[in-house]
């Protein structure tokens, strides 16, 4: 009879043997108890405009059919995170984005999401509604345009051009310091059967002739002359510079591209009496707009852990004896 093969071999290989087969067994069972299983858990997305695609500059509310106030989000698009069950996200780009959800036992779940630009809807027949307004004014004037139809609600947007934010009242305005053709757009009551559109062109402002003071006729020899005052000429005086004021919203969405290095200090010089140097108010603390910009692009926390700084509000204080440009910003950010 022929020994087992088992009985020659050194009994700290089954000692070890036993170790890695006990130890396989509590990682299984850890996994087990502290995994998330992904089955039949989704992504939710509302609008709130109703249509069917996600509009650029529209907010959405993305849900899990489960509650985590831990879940963590990614849009995509890169901007800030957000945390919990349900979260509101507002694309500003157009293009596909995964959107990514993280729970709390580990659980990944995706979901595509397409943005694109609002719908260009011509309305002819104004006399069940439409826009009265300018079609075309100079850059950094105020083109000023009113809805005819009294409605619930109102969005007037600049196709194309989300920076200049969205106004909400009858009547509004709005500033274009680039020459261009821009197309305005209100929508009655959230109905965008109820859209009307209309064409702006804004022209380069107009630069008037600098005149000569008159000159004086010959005077007959017989005749004493009388002694004429000359004035300076008008090419002598310094010229007064023109500023574009734009709303706080706009203004809100330029600084966060400066912050994001999109746009430069020169970008403002149109807007603010002394761009570097202007003094802002950020959460009750007085500094540069420098000194601000570098505060923003330091990562909040220790050793930066908090992740960005995100600007809530910005309102523009002015200088009416100097173009009535902007002196102040008063920000508050978290």
């Amino acid at each position: 009879m022929s020994a087992s093969p088992f009985k020659n071999i050194d009994s700290r290989v089954w000692l070890v043997m036993g170790a890695v087969f006990a130890l396989s067994i509590i990682t299984f069972a850890f996994r087990a108890v502290t995994s998330q299983n992904c089955n039949g858990l989704i992504i939710k997305l509302e609008k709130t405009d109703k249509t069917p695609d996600v509009i650029a500059g529209t907010e959405v509310l993305f849900s899990i059919n489960i509650n985590d106030p831990e879940a963590k989000w990614m849009f995509g698009d890169g901007n800030d995170p957000a945390t919990g069950s349900k979260v509101k996200h507002t694309f500003f780009k157009t293009g596909v984005f995964m959107v990514q959800v993280t729970l709390k036992g580990g659980c990944k779940l995706f979901e595509n999401v397409v943005v694109k630009m609002p719908p260009v809807v011509t309305q002819i027949d104004t006399s069940i509604g439409g826009i009265s307004g300018p079609y075309d004014v100079a850059a950094g004037s105020l083109a000023k345009f009113s809805s005819l139809l009294t409605g619930n609600s109102y969005k007037w947007t600049v196709l194309g051009n989300v920076s200049y934010g969205e106004k909400n009242t009858k009547d509004v305005s709005f500033s274009f310091s680039t020459p261009g053709n821009y197309t305005i757009q209100l929508v009655m009551n959230g109905d965008l059967s109820k859209t009307f559109t209309q064409s702006l062109h804004v022209s380069a402002p107009e630069v008037g002739d600098v005149l000569s003071a008159p000159v004086a006729a010959p005077i007959e020899a017989a005749i004493k002359p009388t002694p004429t005052v000359i004035k300076e000429k008008d090419a002598d005086k310094p010229v007064e510079k023109k500023y574009t004021n734009i709303t706080d919203a706009e203004m809100k969405y330029m600084i966060g591209e400066l912050i994001e290095d999109k746009k430069s200090i020169p970008d403002f010089s149109q807007y603010l009496c002394s761009p570097a140097s202007t003094k802002v108010m950020a959460n009750g603390k007085a500094m540069t707009l420098v000194d601000f910009l570098s505060k923003m692009k330091d990562k909040k926390g220790l050793l930066g852990l908090g992740g960005k700084r995100k600007i809530q509000s910005v309102k523009q204080s002015y200088d009416p004896d100097n173009g009535n440009c902007v002196v102040l910003l008063t920000i508050e950010y978290k």
